[in-house]
């Protein structure tokens, strides 16, 4: 032990006063301090020993409640990282992980309010996302303001928290001079306050923050190493459940595609067989008939329930694929009337119209397609209102293409968005709000057709989206096949494949009022057995392209093979057979619904065509 004879007598005396007057108050708190499970321990019984004759109690004390401290975080986060690993991963969605970790993070640290805040569409704010706490009527007033709120990079602790990466503590935000929700903090009570960033990639996918009702004037490292460790669990679980959402939500617009689909197949069977047969009516009366009024109102209702199943199917994108001549600035004027209901009043809508056509070589329901999806995308990048503007033109710079422009006034987008916007299933929108197919798909449509797309847009500036395509020569095909014409007396002999019996029973009466003798077949393996069975010539099959067992595909190229000299026409309110295949190229489809005379001239121009 090292010797105090250097020390004067003096300094002595004052030295042990103060060893004396320390152990003393090392005595006292350790009798205050100490719980009395460690008293009674043969541990305490050592502590309280040291303590009485030297420092060493107290610096072992210290130590050993630091090493509790230590003990009792790591046991808490451990903890906190298991709850998470179970019940994120089996979160139904990532709004539900996200609120399960605010409330088990408040309820293990006592936080009283916990939130969450994402990236908004564009990429260039924070928005509200979910918050969890036991105080709702409490907290009412600061919960509506945060639903209501927004942040840029470094405004306010959300903003802050994502523009830096890292973790920030607010001591009373009421005094905060960057916090813009201090007045109803403190009209709720609230005052500290804690951030923290959750991380996935290298970025800021998300932004936890959390309050209490007294001032916390020093960071609580315990606190901060708690949360950190399970932002940074949640962030790769999050980044996983976002990509499990959208995989979802892939499969519901996959499961509605098949049921607007199959809808569509059976109304336009329906609305085929009152086409038909009103046709017939309409046949026998005489030209001052007072009924043909009634019997012309119901073509008229006819077709325009034809219209309403065709945008049906190309919301499901399962109309059959068919490029003919079409107005381009006569689609998108007659989409844009219907689109208004869509886009609500808060937005205008305007469309600017060429004086000419613009034709362009496509499939109608693809275009409309195109166009719908860029008005939802501008809707949503207008939630408050603004102006949308639709206009076709020839652009200046070409003779050879048409432009068709889709402008917004809304949020617009940061470059790095602005980047990834065609990317599959690439979405800034909320959870449940977007597949990320909507864009890809449009990219992929113009692409098809020969065309091209240029973007404009800047944060708070609007977007702007150009959708250049070849321009095509010569008049517009009508893709309505309710159109009216006069087919000449037919002849030959037609097997006719429809599993619909109704709808079978009005197509042989029309085709044999047309002159054709008729084979009929509800089957696809009955239509080339029948086939197999007669000798005589068969001039045309007429098939269904949805047949049960054996599809109209697969029995138009069995019957190919066997009568290489027939035609084929298919037929279908609902062209989806096999996924991944498509009509043989140069084969003939007639869509549902279709009118008597709408048949007649398509079997003879199947007749008159190449084999």
């Amino acid at each position: 032990m090292p010797s105090l004879d250097h020390l004067p007598k003096a300094s002595l005396a004052r030295t042990i006063a103060v060893v004396i007057l320390l152990t003393a108050a090392m005595e006292t708190a350790y009798m205050l301090l100490a719980p009395a499970s460690f008293k009674s321990s043969w541990l305490g019984a050592l502590v309280n020993g040291a303590a009485t004759s030297s420092f060493v109690g107290v610096f072992l004390y210290l130590w050993l409640r630091r090493e509790e401290a230590a003990r009792k975080t790591a046991e808490e986060s451990t903890a906190l990282l298991k709850e998470l690993a179970y019940h994120v991963l089996d979160a139904e969605d990532s709004r539900a992980a996200l609120e399960f970790a605010l409330r088990r993070i408040c309820e293990i640290t006592g936080w009283v309010l916990g939130e969450a805040w994402l990236p908004s569409a564009d990429g260039s704010q924070l928005e509200f996302y979910s918050a969890w706490t036991s105080r709702e009527e409490e907290l009412k007033p600061f919960l509506e303001a945060s639903r209501g709120k927004r942040f840029l990079p470094g405004e306010g602790l959300p903003g802050r928290v994502w523009a830096s990466g890292k973790p920030a503590w607010i001591e009373d935000v009421t005094l905060d001079a960057n916090f813009p929700r201090a007045a109803q903090a403190k009209a709720v009570g609230l005052r500290g306050a804690m951030g923290v960033p959750i991380t996935a990639e290298g970025r800021v996918v998300a932004v936890l923050d959390f309050f209490v009702y007294e001032p916390r004037p020093k960071v609580d490292p315990r606190l901060v190493s708690l949360v950190a460790a399970a932002a940074a669990q949640l962030g790769a679980f999050l980044r996983r459940k976002l990509a499990d959402d959208r995989f979802r939500q892939s499969q519901k617009m996959e499961a509605l595609g098949l049921l607007a689909g199959g809808v569509a197949h059976d109304f336009n069977n329906l609305l085929t067989l009152i086409l038909c047969y009103n046709d017939f009516v309409l046949g026998s009366l005489e030209e001052g008939s007072p009924l043909r009024r009634y019997s012309e109102s119901v073509r008229t209702a006819s077709r325009n329930a034809a219209s309403l199943t065709r945008q049906l199917l190309s919301f499901s994108r399962r109309h059959a694929v068919v490029a003919r001549n079409v107005d381009l600035s006569a689609l998108a004027g007659d989409s844009c009337r219907m689109l208004k209901r869509l886009v609500g009043d808060s937005i205008e809508l305007a469309y600017l119209p060429t004086p000419e056509p613009c034709m362009v070589r496509a499939d109608p329901s693809q275009l409309e397609q195109v166009l719908l999806n860029l008005v939802v995308n501008a809707r949503d990048a207008m939630p408050k209102g603004g102006r949308l503007t639709v206009a076709v033109s020839q652009p200046a710079s070409s003779r050879d293409q048409v432009l068709l422009c889709v402008r917004n006034t809304g949020a617009g987008m940061s470059r790095t968005v602005r980047e990834r916007i065609f990317e599959p299933f690439f979405t800034t929108k909320e959870p449940g709000h977007g597949t990320g197919l909507g864009l890809s798909t449009v990219d992929g449509i113009v692409k098809g057709a020969g065309g091209s797309i240029e973007v404009d847009s800047e944060p708070d500036r609007g977007t702007e989206f150009r959708v250049f395509l070849p321009r095509v020569h010569g008049p517009a095909e009508e893709r309505d096949s309710l159109e009216r014409g006069t087919p000449r007396k037919g002849r030959g002999r037609i097997l006719l494949a429809e599993d619909d019996d109704d709808l079978r029973e009005v197509l042989r009466q029309a085709l044999a009022e047309g002159g054709y003798e008729v084979l009929e077949a509800s089957r696809g393996d009955e239509a080339l057995r029948l086939a197999e069975s007669r000798s005589e010539d068969i001039d045309l099959l007429l098939t269904d392209v949805m047949l049960p067992g054996l599809d109209g595909l697969s029995t138009a190229e069995e019957f190919a093979r066997r009568r290489p000299a027939s035609k084929v026409l298919f037929m279908s309110g609902f062209a989806d057979i096999g996924r991944n295949r498509e009509l043989p190229s140069g084969t003939a489809l007639l869509e549902k619904p279709f009118s008597p005379q709408s048949l007649l001239l398509e079997v003879e121009k199947a007749l008159d065509g190449p084999v």
